[in-house]
């Protein structure tokens, strides 16, 4: 409940959860501790918790932290599964539908093929967001280079699928014969 003030008292009860959002931030609570969101990527522990050990391991990886696979987590998909990329872009830039079988062949870190894919325009957005912590980018804007295919495709024009650059984050429709880089995410 609110007071005068604007700030909100919570109590639970033994047992409950609540979620607060404001924004683009999120705040659960329940029995384990508190988890603190923003734009669907975990930011907790918080500078005042004064039991940051034990609400981190609530909280699992960090936005960077590599995997035992050699994978990084790389955030919150937009549907809110977290998502993990390799750690650098493939060797190559190539036009979409390369790119999509490239992918769906694609077998490495102990996982089989069809394991990793190409990220939905949201997703790769996600990665945008997440770039330095991820590392490996190529951000100088370049092309091919310095773009990034999605899996995403118009559905109006069968030619153009979605693109990101990763220097000022310009997102749009590009041809599919046209080449980008790629970088490979799995859940």
């Amino acid at each position: 409940m609110a007071d005068g003030n604007g700030k909100v008292q919570l109590m639970l009860e033994e047992g409950s959860e609540a979620v607060f959002v404001r924004g683009d931030i999120k705040v659960e609570f329940n029995a384990g501790g508190i988890v603190v969101y923003q734009n669907n990527v975990p930011v907790y522990p918080a500078a005042n918790d004064s039991a940051p050990q034990a609400a981190a391991a609530n909280v699992g990886p960090q936005l960077g932290d590599k995997q035992a696979d050699g994978t990084v987590f790389a955030g919150l998909s937009p549907d809110t599964k977290p998502m993990y990329a390799r750690p650098g872009d493939e060797p190559n830039t190539c036009k979409w539908y390369k790119a999509m079988e490239y992918a769906a062949r694609f077998e490495g870190h102990g996982q089989p093929a069809g394991t990793f894919r190409l990220p939905s325009n949201d997703e790769l957005n996600v990665l945008f967001q997440n770039r330095a912590k991820i590392g490996g980018f190529n951000e100088t804007g370049s092309y091919p280079d310095g773009c990034y295919w999605s899996s995403t495709k118009d559905r109006d024009v069968a030619e153009y699928a979605w693109n990101q650059r990763f220097d000022d984050g310009k997102r749009g429709w590009t041809i599919k014969s046209f080449e980008a880089s790629l970088r490979l995410v799995r859940d």
